[in-house]
């Protein structure tokens, strides 16, 4: 997987945005959800992706190579890849 390869969909429905990140054939990587100041992890596809978000943080690895997926002005959402689990973090503009 590249980071050409993942796509960023989002839609809104009533005052709560989804995420989700999708790799070349569609498969469904992380999906999350935006209300306010409030970030939540839903589980999708396969296997539950690794999400660290801004009111639980996981640790990463200090190998991990940090990839900016998408940034938006309310937060960014970064892959921290260190080549064996990787680690999707929703992090807000002052913790970049």
């Amino acid at each position: 997987m590249t980071v050409d390869d993942l796509r960023v969909c989002g839609f809104q429905s009533d005052e709560i945005a989804y995420y989700q990140v999708k790799d070349a054939t569609g498969r469904v990587i992380v999906h999350f959800a935006n209300a306010g100041h409030l970030f939540w992890a839903i589980p999708a596809g396969a296997v539950s992706a690794r999400t660290s978000l801004p009111s639980w943080r996981l640790k990463t690895s200090p190998e991990a190579v940090p990839i900016v997926i998408y940034r938006n002005p309310r937060f960014s959402l970064v892959l921290y890849d260190d080549g064996k689990v990787p680690v999707w973090s929703v992090e807000l503009p002052e913790q970049l």
